[in-house]
């Protein structure tokens, strides 16, 4: 567990090449990464995403991005 966790969900970040990717959830095992999301009917929420497990080795790809606001 020692390990912090970097990012919170939500976080807008970068990362393999997308620019509007976000933080979708996080633990001290692994965080998901949205790199797609497009709106889809019929769904629970009504988008579908793209989602990309990131285990804590490769979580110095992810890069923080600020939001435009």
């Amino acid at each position: 567990m020692g390990r912090k966790i970097p990012f919170e969900v939500g976080d807008l970040v970068t990362y393999d090449g997308s620019n509007q990717a976000h933080i979708t959830f996080t633990s001290h095992d692994y965080i998901t990464v949205c790199t797609h999301q497009w709106p889809k009917e019929g769904t629970l929420h009504g988008y579908a995403q793209v989602n990309v497990l990131v285990y804590p080795d490769d979580w110095h790809l992810i890069q923080p991005r600020s939001s435009n606001g």
